[in-house]
């Protein structure tokens, strides 16, 4: 049984776009939101590790959270939403002619709409990425963080 992917967009800076287009990007850090909270004491007293204030199984946490809390899944994929720019309408994909900013010089002669990254259609997508693994871990913060493994998803 194949099952239909969940795209997720995800929204990079020119060089990180860049990287991920290329193929360099293998993990991307995002902030679990709201934050597990460590309680000391036992985990009969109210102590362990704490998400949406219940207690999370005794030395299962991290993989607690990973497969019940995560946003995203293994073969979830990502859409890279980045700046682009097109010297027309934004019309149906086959007829719009896209330019990206990371790339160098704008090589239309006409006047050039921009989109922001936030705004990026995901049929104007050139990189979308697979996450292959995740893991939850205490980041450079302090704050606990989503790491999922990356791979670019080739065009076919």
């Amino acid at each position: 049984m194949t099952t239909t992917p969940t795209y997720h967009p995800l929204i990079l800076p020119g060089p990180q776009a860049q990287a991920a287009h290329e193929g360099r990007l293998t993990e991307h850090r995002v902030v679990v939101e709201p934050q597990p909270e460590e309680r000391p004491g036992l985990s009969g007293d109210g102590g362990g590790i704490w998400w949406h204030d219940r207690p999370l199984p005794i030395g299962q946490s991290k993989s607690f959270l990973v497969r019940f809390c995560c946003p995203f899944q293994v073969g979830d994929q990502l859409f890279v939403q980045e700046e682009v720019a097109t010297p027309g309408p934004w019309n149906i994909p086959e007829s719009c002619k896209l330019w990206y900013p990371v790339d160098g010089p704008c090589p239309f002669k006409e006047a050039v709409q921009y989109k922001s990254a936030e705004r990026m259609p995901r049929w104007a997508s050139r990189t979308t990425l697979v996450i292959t693994a995740i893991r939850v871990e205490h980041g450079g913060s302090g704050k606990w963080e989503w790491v999922p493994s990356l791979k670019r998803l080739e065009a076919e």
